[in-house]
């Protein structure tokens, strides 16, 4: 659906509509489970959308910038993220490995996190090439202190690879599929599960 917007020229508007939608729903999750909400750089940088998730920097969101379309002035963007880091708002860089602007993205940028995409983790323990990228990844995760994220993890052998290979993160259905919003938002932290996407969860 986003690619299709994007190709008809209203990528970004889809994608303040959808961030508007989620929005309006912050209250109706638990407290302690946050939100990653997905931007691209342009849709990031359209100040309608910017001042919106400032305005909700004290709700636990987080921004995970995807990479929908080259970008020609790093640092308008930097500055940008800069600011959203700079009012508590977490950044992470998303789809890293899938192409080449979510590695820009990472050189030019300061991620709280890095998400490894699905394509590198699906069936990592027979691909000894995705098994050394993302041990690279790993590296330069270490060095630089943003945590690595494996996204999309399904099996029980791509999580014992990942955990061989020194990611310490991972999310997918291997540990929870997407559900309903629960009733409430005042469930107990401590007894509540997470009914949809589950945050990411130490890879041990």
């Amino acid at each position: 659906m986003f690619g299709d917007a994007a190709a008809t020229g209203l990528g970004v508007e889809l994608e303040e509509l959808a961030l508007r939608g989620v929005l309006r729903h912050l209250g109706d999750r638990p407290r302690h489970l946050p939100i990653g909400i997905n931007l691209s750089p342009e849709a990031l940088l359209r100040p309608a959308v910017f001042d919106l998730v400032m305005d909700h920097r004290d709700h636990g969101i987080g921004v995970e910038l995807t990479e929908h379309a080259q970008v020609t002035d790093y640092d308008i963007l930097a500055t940008a993220t800069a600011q959203l880091q700079a009012a508590g708002i977490l950044l992470s860089i998303d789809d890293t490995g899938a192409g080449y602007a979510s590695l820009r993205h990472i050189l030019k940028l300061t991620p709280d996190a890095i998400k490894l995409d699905i394509s590198l983790v699906t069936d990592i323990h027979h691909d000894p090439a995705k098994q050394a990228l993302t041990a690279a990844m790993v590296t330069f995760a270490t060095r630089t202190g943003a945590p690595l994220v494996a996204e999309g993890v399904e099996t029980p052998q791509e999580r014992a690879c990942l955990c061989a290979l020194g990611v310490n993160y991972a999310q997918g259905y291997l540990f929870g599929r997407p559900a309903p919003l629960p009733p409430t938002a005042h469930q107990n932290p401590k007894t509540s599960e997470n009914p949809g996407q589950p945050a990411p969860r130490r890879c041990q």
